[in-house]
């Protein structure tokens, strides 16, 4: 049987590592699982060091609790096909054990993280009731995420199933491979970015700490899909022009001349009425990843 409590898996990411301090705050007993051991504060998680994608992890021995939140993504999306065996192990294989052993112990409720991309690509704002994109046409990445939201529904009625779908997370300290970062990085590097269209992809990034906030709510008895995404929309350039003020050195922005293929902003309705409202808006984020970039660099 389950006790009470959270299992949060994916603790050793931007969005994994905020969730735990926020349930800590709130006084929840809460497990751990992540690639490494941030070190919470001792004795009040039970930390489980595991790498999913050397398809090593058992849960055996493991207490489930009455709540997981599957927070893992595999830091390999760009990498197929050279490490689709790991994508695979991190975004499915995890979710059916989770989802298998969260059953057997009589859990409650799980949350699973999935991403914006699995919607088909469209020119208008993102509903959770949007189409989605045809399995066909993902990417091997995108796939197995479109797959995991597919097993987890089906224990949907066995326990209340929350699929949170986010649309660029980013905060200090996030990994260089993602969006925000790496734009940052250009800019600081004096490289230039090139965009398609005139000025690049809309799109509608969320402060860690606000997707935090509304995965910790969702956490405690939401069931259904809901977007995760910050309130403004703004294009790619203007976010790169934004960086280079905020760090004092221009973004050489450059149109690549290619149609702009499609925008990804999301209607987070759903998530401002029944979770959260964001409270940190694009331009103070940023000030606060670049000022945590450039000391980095010091």
């Amino acid at each position: 049987m389950s006790g009470s409590g959270f299992l949060v898996s994916g603790t050793s990411g931007l969005l994994g590592k905020k969730v735990v301090e926020i349930l800590l705050q709130q006084n929840e007993d809460v497990s751990s699982i992540g690639r490494s051991m941030p070190g919470f504060a001792r004795g009040k998680v039970l930390e489980v060091e595991a790498d999913f994608s050397k398809n090593t992890f058992t849960t055996s021995g493991l207490r489930i609790p009455e709540t997981v939140v599957h927070l893992s993504q595999s830091r390999h999306y760009q990498e197929f096909p050279n490490r689709a065996v790991e994508i695979f192990d991190v975004n499915l294989r995890s979710t059916v054990d989770l989802l298998a052993s969260a059953h057997a112990a009589s859990s409650k409720s799980f949350l699973l993280a999935s991403t914006g991309g699995v919607y088909r690509p469209s020119g208008r704002m993102l509903r959770e009731d949007s189409v989605l994109a045809p399995p066909g046409s993902l990417n091997f990445y995108l796939a197995t995420k479109f797959a995991a939201e597919a097993f987890a529904r089906t224990y949907d009625g066995l326990m209340k199933i929350a699929i949170l779908r986010y649309f660029f997370i980013y905060g200090p300290g996030q990994a260089e491979t993602m969006l925000i970062p790496r734009l940052v990085n250009r800019v600081l590097a004096g490289e230039p970015i090139t965009v398609d269209g005139e000025n690049g992809t809309l799109v509608s990034p969320i402060f860690v700490d606000d997707a935090a906030q509304a995965t910790v709510a969702a956490a405690k008895g939401f069931s259904g899909t809901v977007n995760i995404a910050g309130s403004e929309e703004w294009a790619i350039g203007d976010i790169a022009r934004s960086i280079g003020r905020l760090a004092g050195t221009p973004a050489n922005v450059i149109p690549s001349g290619r149609p702009l293929p499609h925008n990804l902003i999301a209607d987070a309705s759903r998530m401002r009425a029944e979770l959260h409202k964001p409270k940190i808006g694009l331009l103070e984020g940023l000030a606060r990843v670049v000022e945590d970039a450039q000391l980095s660099r010091k």
